[in-house]
This record gives C-alpha cells, structure tokens and sequence, in this order.
C-alpha cells in the first residue's frame, strides 16, 4: 500500500459502532474491505473455492452414475436370466402339463434370478405346478 490519506466517509452510525467493537483497527479494515473490491483478490480465491467444489461435486456425481450403471446393468442381467428361466418353463410345461417346483428351482438357482419372481410369472400364466418333477 502507498501513502495514506484522510477522507471523510458517510457511513451508518450502527455500522461504525459495531465495526469497532469488532475491529482493533476499524479504519485499517475499512481500508482492507475497499482493496479487496477494488483489486478483486478476494475475488480470485472465492472463484478457486467455487471451481473447488463443484469439482468435488462432479466427483460426487460422477460416482453416483457409476453405481446407477452398475445397478442398470445388473437388473438389465437379472432380467436376461428371468426370461431365460421362463423360455425353459414353458418349454418343459409345453411337454409335460406341469413344472416340477424343485427343477424350476434349480434353474433358477443356475441363473442367479429369484425364484418366487419367476413362480409369480408362471403362476399369472395358469401354469400347474408338482412339488417334484
């Protein structure tokens, strides 16, 4: 900073009183709130701060479509095998008339889907199920 110079300012009365209660050297703080504005270097780190956090919340975000890829791709799976499982039922009630709960199980097991999912379907369909087939 250069050479100091006194100047009159109009300034709410409020204003003053807190800023020195809160301030040692209010006139210095009034000089450093009016360079700030003026040169913008506080400026400067609000932007880093700003640029910052949004970085941080792109990360965040980032992440966040990552898992929902991850859980797309595994309900986009699960439904592969569901409707595998039902092709194999109603290929197996097609030459039977019946399912046999224990083998509907097994293939359901092989392809990792949900059992009382796939019963369900089947159930909705009319198809008669034996607890052994």
């Amino acid at each position: 900073m250069g050479d100091k110079t006194k100047v009159t300012l109009t300034l709410d009365t409020d204003l003053v009183d807190l800023g020195k209660v809160k301030y040692k050297n209010f006139s210095g703080r009034v000089n450093e709130l009016i360079s700030i504005d003026l040169n913008g270097t506080d400026e400067e780190a609000i932007l880093l701060e700003e640029i910052s956090n949004l970085n941080n919340q792109l990360k965040i975000k980032k992440d966040k479509l990552c898992k929902v890829r991850k859980k797309e791709a595994l309900l986009k799976g699960s439904d592969e095998g569901i409707n595998s499982v039902l092709d194999w039922a109603r290929k197996v009630y097609g030459r039977n008339g019946v399912i046999g709960l224990n083998m509907l199980e097994k293939e359901c097991k092989s392809k990792k889907v949900s059992f009382e999912n796939v019963k369900n379907i089947l159930e909705q369909e009319d198809v008669a199920f034996v607890n052994y087939a």
